[in-house]
């Protein structure tokens, strides 16, 4: 059974949200990211565990800093080395791309046939 509520830190307060309302979660500088439509939250799991935690068919580990829901994939556009760069919504403020291991997984999963 995945998760399907997460508690959050919101200033001094703890919150539960479903899992449907984040796009996205992301590391940055050591601490784990929860991105809903209009704000991110801190969250107290690494990106390995939440991998563990998120449903496959609605998250994906697009590379070692992001796990992305697949309403949040705008767009894909080829990269470097072919590498998948994506547009995700809301716009985080770094660069999104996949590696070239991983882009035909994310074509598989984004296509509706699972990781």
């Amino acid at each position: 059974a995945y998760k399907t509520r997460f508690l959050v830190r919101s200033g001094n307060s703890l919150i539960s949200l479903p899992t449907s309302d984040f796009f996205y979660f992301f590391a940055e500088d050591g601490v784990v990211f929860a991105q809903t439509a209009d704000k991110r939250y801190t969250i107290d799991y690494t990106l390995d565990q939440l991998q563990e935690l998120l449903s496959p068919l609605d998250f994906f580990r697009l590379n070692r800093k992001v796990i992305a829901r697949v309403e949040a994939v705008r767009k894909a556009a080829p990269y470097f080395n072919g590498r998948l760069l994506l547009d995700l919504n809301p716009a985080p403020s770094f660069e999104v791309a996949v590696s070239r291991d991983r882009a035909p997984a994310f074509k598989r999963w984004m296509d509706g046939q699972g990781n």
